[in-house]
């Protein structure tokens, strides 16, 4: 800071535009770099951290509640300033340490807060060492570009999460639980929506931004009219849960899942037990006798049929959690296929927004099965010329004098022994397969490999 009556003082005395417009553009240079850094803030990083958030803060609320009696919403407000600092050192720290710090800070902080319980304070600890893990993997990780979207398994499995932690909290009598988990997933299901239907309707359009002829106006107008449907048919869904008890219909298909398992178990350990007991007799008791024992107890059932029994018991339990899994990815992809398509007359009009995942699947699985019937790879036309290459070099080792430029109609005048029927049909099979363009067959190849074979065993005798 410049004193009254030094140097540096009188000089911005005299040159006090000069001081002026040198404070101004340090300004300006200021405000610039912050702009800079709040252009790292997209709308799509937004709405993936208001996902993650939504199924971290879920898990949390239901460990709370299974350990703690209380509940406080502080330690939700905690994990939630924690997630946005975790995000925000994410975005804007260039250096390792800058990020190391910041978090070994904000994991060890909850041990400071003596207001909350041991286990609120271990949860909280636990929390902030995760979201600290998160942070640094994902910044390992190459980043995301803006115009591609998470894969689809990962929406999938948020969701799944969910509806586990539902099920969970319905199981442990957690009642006040089960509703904020299930209005939680429908909003994590609008904004997984959302955001998938914002880039793939950018990515769709840019390669029509430069064509002023078509019509990008009409098709964005026309997405997001669908986006808008459907935004206010789950708006509906979340209003009249509460009246409808919606949210009640998840655990109930748990429960109804599990007590057919039961049922189910029940009935296996029936197979295996012991028979019916006989009724009473009437027949009189014989009187005991000094040899006379105990009497006979049934016996257990056979160790393979225990082993059995617990291999069906598991193959069982699998089977049922694939055919829920299944379920459920089917009515997701059905409502997202339903989202993105339109009927329009042509490609160039209205765009498909969903890409066939299915003919790419069939085109790949045709690949896979034209590579695989090929023998080691390799079509008819490579194996005769293979086959020839490897005549052409013993027939070099055993002196046939090659020059540059030769054909293989060369080969036949140069050498009496190239002149027998079996070269002479072996050179026309490799023209048909230098020269052609799929035309060769299996059976051309087996019989350019007899062919060499021939020759060579002529060779050898003579």
């Amino acid at each position: 800071m410049a004193v009254r009556g030094s140097g540096s003082y009188r000089a911005c005395q005299v040159n006090l535009p000069e001081c002026r417009r040198s404070r101004a553009l340090f300004m300006s240079g200021r405000l610039t770099m912050f702009v800079d850094l709040l252009k790292k803030i997209t709308w799509p990083l937004l709405v993936s951290e208001i996902m993650f958030a939504i199924l971290f803060e879920m898990a949390a609320l239901l460990a709370m509640s299974l350990l703690s009696p209380e509940p406080t919403l502080l330690l939700l407000g905690l994990i939630s300033v924690g997630i946005l600092i975790f995000w925000l050192l994410r975005l804007f720290t260039d250096k390792l340490w800058q990020l190391l710090l910041p978090s070994l800070a904000l994991t060890v902080a909850p041990l400071l807060i003596s207001s909350l319980s041991v286990w609120l304070r271990a949860i909280l600890c636990a929390a902030m060492l995760l979201l600290a893990m998160r942070t640094l993997s994902i910044r390992l990780r190459p980043p995301l570009a803006e115009n591609e979207s998470p894969p689809f398994v990962n929406t999938i499995m948020a969701l799944g999460w969910l509806l586990l932690l539902n099920v969970l909290a319905a199981w442990q009598n957690l009642n006040n639980l089960v509703p904020i988990i299930f209005y939680n997933g429908i909003i994590y299901l609008l904004l997984s929506v959302f955001r998938r239907h914002q880039i793939a309707l950018q990515t769709r359009l840019a390669r029509f931004v430069s064509q002023q002829t078509q019509p990008t106006s009409r098709i964005r107008r026309f997405n997001h009219l669908l986006l808008l449907i459907f935004i206010v048919i789950m708006t509906i869904v979340l209003l009249t849960a509460p009246l409808l008890h919606l949210d009640a219909v998840i655990p109930w298909l748990a429960s109804i899942i599990l007590l057919g398992l039961k049922k189910l178990i029940l009935w296996l350990q029936s197979l295996g037990g012991p028979g019916e007991e006989p009724g009473p007799t009437t027949e009189t008791m014989p009187e005991p006798t000094e040899t006379g024992g105990l009497p006979p107890v049934p016996g257990e059932p056979a160790a393979w049929l225990v082993f059995l029994q617990q291999v069906f018991y598991y193959l069982i339990l699998a089977a049922s959690a694939t055919v829920v899994l299944a379920v459920i990815v089917s009515i997701i992809y059905a409502i997202y296929r339903k989202f993105y398509e339109n009927r329009a007359s042509g490609p160039d009009v209205l765009e498909v927004m969903m890409p066939k995942f299915a003919a790419d699947l069939r085109q790949n699985i045709r690949r896979s099965q034209q590579r695989l019937t090929r023998q080691f790879g390799r079509s008819p036309e490579q194996k005769i010329r293979r086959y020839y290459y490897r005549l052409i070099d013993d027939l070099i080792r055993k002196g046939l004098e090659v020059t540059n430029g030769d054909t293989p109609r060369d080969f036949i005048e140069k050498s009496e022994s190239s002149r027998q029927p079996v070269f002479i049909e072996l050179t026309l099979l490799y023209e048909k397969a230098r020269y052609s363009h799929n035309i060769c067959t299996i059976e051309d190849s087996r019989r350019m490999l007899d062919l060499c074979r021939q020759y060579r065993q002529k060779q050898e005798s003579t």
